[in-house]
Parts: structure tokens; sequence; C-alpha cells
């Protein structure tokens, strides 16, 4: 029996000689005539390397879902600020927020100094405390 190549080669020829770029490894399978008369077969991959695969039995790992910090946005009292101003820029900054929310912290903030707005991870009190200064308003992040 003759030997056979079955590879990449007549898919070059037809696209014009480019080289295919393909992200799947890609088997060429050989056959050679044995000198008994019986064919042998051998595999050959190319393409990226892979991890060798074992089998075995593995115990169960519990995956707990990672769980950020909570932090405390805190809005201070100021006396520049007119309170409908403190309430519509808390509705625009933070999303969480209602109307009677808003308003609860503005007059909380009013009367006592300052008032929690929301616990939620550290990025996020940054963005909105951010937001809330670049409208004037004074606010801090605590750790809650």
């Amino acid at each position: 029996m003759s030997v056979t190549f079955h590879d990449l080669r007549a898919a070059r020829a037809a696209s014009g000689g480019r080289a295919l770029k393909s992200a799947r490894p890609t088997i060429r399978i050989v056959e050679v005539q044995a000198a008994a008369g019986s064919v042998a077969g051998e595999i050959l991959m190319s393409g990226p390397p892979r991890a060798r695969t074992e089998i075995g039995t593995e115990e169960a790992t519990e995956v707990r879902p990672v769980t950020l910090p909570p932090y405390r946005l805190v809005l201070h009292n100021d006396e520049v600020n007119t309170m409908d101003y403190v309430v519509h820029s808390l509705l625009v900054c933070v999303p969480e927020l209602d109307t009677e929310g808003a308003t609860a912290v503005m007059l909380e903030a009013h009367h006592a100094g300052k008032a929690l707005v929301i616990v939620c991870p550290l990025e996020r009190c940054e963005l909105y405390r951010d937001r809330l200064k670049r409208r004037g308003l004074t606010a801090t992040v605590e750790r809650a």
C-alpha cells in the first residue's frame, strides 16, 4: 500500500498559497504500510500544546462568592445649597435613592450635620462621592 498524506497542502493551494490560520489544532493522519503487509496508523497533531488529562477523583470544593467590604457614603450639611438643590443632586447622583429617601437624607444632614446616604462597595461610594462633589456638595466615604 502506498503512503497517503491528508494535510493542509490542498487547502493552501486552493487559497492561492496563503497559510490558513486556525484556532483549533489540525489532525494529520499518516498511513504507512508495515513490513508484514499490515497498515499501521499514526496520528500527528499540530497546534497549541494541551494540558495532560488525568483520570481520578477530586474532593468537592465549595466555591464562595467574594463579597466586597461595605463602605458608607456620608453627606455633610452646608449653608450654601438650597434644600431643593440637595434633593435633586442626590436623585441625580445616587440612582438607588427615590424622592422620599433623598428628602430624608437631606433633612437628617440639615438637622444633625451629617447623614448616611448609602452603604455599598468602596468603588461605588467613591463614584457617588465624586458626583456629589462636582455638584458642590460635601460628602465623605467611611468604612462601615
